[in-house]
């Protein structure tokens, strides 16, 4: 919250779309600051009704036809994980060998890709632009 440290927010009234399951640092910082904070769930965050596609990931990452993976939400960690449910363990064996690259979009979805013990790397800025350049940037290197 360092780069909103010279905003006056006392009094003020805030207002925060997101989902139920976002992390609380945004809502605290503003509350420290002065603000009335309003969270509103405006979607949610669960595993995909039809799993398949993710299955078919999982498959396909399983048999090396896949040279990347990017995550861009810890809840895209958990759900590549529970869906591969029997196939869970040997899809994190897998993934350790580092065959695969794994993208990060930042810290925060960084550690739940560690909770895995997983490798990954990161940009230094968390965007999906930056993501994606790191990621080029790693493969191009690599070669």
């Amino acid at each position: 919250m360092k780069i909103m440290a010279p905003l006056n927010l006392e009094g003020k009234i805030i207002g925060i779309p997101r989902t139920f399951s976002a992390r609380d640092i945004l809502p605290e910082g503003l509350r420290k600051m002065g603000a009335q904070v309003l969270l509103a769930e405006a979607y949610q965050s669960t595993v995909p009704q039809d799993p398949k596609p993710v299955q078919g990931l999982i498959s396909a990452i399983l048999n090396d036809e896949v040279d990347a993976i990017t995550f861009t939400s810890p809840l895209t960690v958990h759900n590549l994980f529970e869906i591969a449910d029997e196939k869970k363990k040997e899809l994190i064996n897998h993934l350790k060998s580092k065959k695969i690259m794994i993208i990060s979009i930042g810290p925060i979805t960084g550690y739940a890709i560690q909770e895995y013990d997983l490798p990954y790397i990161a940009p230094s800025k968390y965007t999906v632009p930056a993501m994606l350049d790191k990621m080029m940037e790693e493969m191009n290197y690599g070669r």
